[in-house]
């Protein structure tokens, strides 16, 4: 069996050693401790921690600070923060950034706490086993085949620089955009991204890969479509969702880096994710494993809790905005920011995937979070059968009325869940994400036991 590390955070000498002697007798892992945050962060940039445990007011700094910096250490790491003295708003940050898994005052019962940190390192093992599963499925011949041959990188000898108030010459053994848009959007940007290719067009831009020359990093640049950013309203709108979008800061939502203008147009600095969609997967494959669904069911109701939490909705969820890296980590895009490929309804309907669209979207009602449960439903829905959960499979036109029929392939524990996650009326729905994912996990849980 696997021994996982364990690091301790607290600047009580005596709790740290009494701490860590109570760990080592009951539970099989490796002990790390320390009474200075800063020793702290040195052992989670050298050592692979499963568990921290921090405290949160601490002489040096602020425990946020530790526990921040442990995501970026290991953005699987399961945190617990204990503490007696922590104000009310520390205690909120750390929760509202994601930055731990559980609290628990002080003064605690050591049964308690050891309860807790079993349960913490048995959280992680399924961390660990969904992400072998999902990185099992990134190197999958045909996938990445796949990939490569739709998506050819560029010479690295000829990048294409975008340049201030000149024309782009595109060289040849670049990817070519469409002549709907021969990089004349792109031709005033600042000198400091290199076009390398281009990633994919559609109704609300272009998006390519580019690289960051200041940071030296590569980069996803979408230059969002001129029919977006027609009037001052739009304009508004878009710097709104840009602001609160870049405020999600979660391992499995592509950071949006900046929004920024360009002669009257705008593009969108993102995290660049090497990989492929779920749209591709499915094309590959037809559809995949229950256990396999059920970890993407996992990942996506944690990434879009989380973001549901900050009062974000995502508005487009389907197999196309989720993707795999290479790496086998799941990764949701355009997270806050489908509203700039459709700001009105008609446009929605003519632009978007109404096939994944709730109905109260479709009645161009006010939408909440159970929107977007039903749009997961959906994407489950193929991802478990590689079709539409309709009678035929496909809805009649965009505006016709949507009657999700769940498959009879899906096992009977699964069915009533994603159809109540499809009830045609969000009041009939799961209330929250979590409440869907609870569910499933139960469900699974009893097909296991059967």
């Amino acid at each position: 069996m696997e021994r996982y590390k364990i690091l301790i955070v607290d600047d009580e000498p005596d709790l740290v050693a009494a701490v860590a002697k109570l760990i080592s007798a009951t539970v099989q892992a490796d002990i790390i401790s320390t009474c200075s945050p800063s020793e702290a962060i040195h052992i989670l940039f050298k050592e692979h921690i499963a568990l921290l445990l921090c405290d949160m007011e601490m002489p040096e700094f602020d425990g946020n600070v530790v526990l921040s910096l442990a995501r970026k250490s290991n953005p699987n790491i399961v945190s617990i923060l204990f503490t007696a003295r922590a104000g009310k708003e520390s205690v909120i940050e750390a929760i509202n950034k994601g930055g731990i898994w559980k609290y628990l005052a002080k003064p605690f019962k050591p049964s308690h706490l050891i309860q807790m940190i079993q349960e913490g390192l048995q959280h992680y093992k399924e961390i660990m086993r969904h992400q072998h599963q999902l990185k099992t499925l990134a190197d999958t011949g045909p996938m990445m085949n796949m990939v490569t041959e739709q998506a050819p990188p560029a010479s690295p000898s000829h990048p294409v620089h975008i340049k201030k108030l000149r024309p782009v010459v595109v060289h040849p053994a670049a990817a070519v955009p469409s002549p709907a848009d021969p990089l004349a959007l792109t031709q005033k940007i600042d000198r400091r991204y290199t076009i390398v290719r281009l990633i994919q067009e559609g109704g609300s831009g272009i998006v390519y890969q580019a690289h960051d020359t200041l940071l030296d990093m590569p980069v996803a640049i979408k230059v969002l479509s001129p029919q977006f950013i027609r009037d001052g309203g739009s304009i508004a709108a878009l710097r709104n969702e840009a602001r609160i979008a870049m405020q999600l800061t979660h391992k499995h939502i592509v950071r949006l880096h900046n929004l920024q203008e360009y002669d009257g147009g705008f593009y969108m600095v993102m995290e660049y994710i090497s990989g492929c969609t779920f749209r591709d997967i499915l094309k590959a494959q037809g559809n995949l494993p229950l256990t396999t669904v059920m970890q993407v069911a996992g990942i996506c109701t944690d990434a879009i809790g989380y973001a549901h939490r900050r009062n974000v909705l995502h508005r487009d969820i389907k197999p196309d905005n989720l993707m795999l890296t290479r790496d086998g980590v799941l990764k949701v895009i355009d997270f806050g920011l489908a509203c700039l490929s459709h700001p009105a309804r008609t446009n929605m309907l003519h632009s978007g995937t109404p096939m994944y669209v709730s109905p109260e979207e479709i009645r161009g009602e006010t939408l909440d979070q159970r929107s977007d449960i039903f749009s997961l439903a959906v994407t489950l829905h193929e991802l478990l059968t590689g079709y539409m959960p309709t009678a035929n499979g496909a809805r009649a036109n965009d505006l016709a009325p949507y009657c999700p029929v769940v498959s009879s392939e899906i096992p009977e524990p699964i069915r009533p869940i994603l159809e109540k996650a499809l009830a045609p009326d969000p009041n009939q729905r799961w209330n929250t994400v979590n409440e869907l994912d609870d569910a499933l996990i139960k469900a699974v849980a009893g097909l296991k036991s059967a």
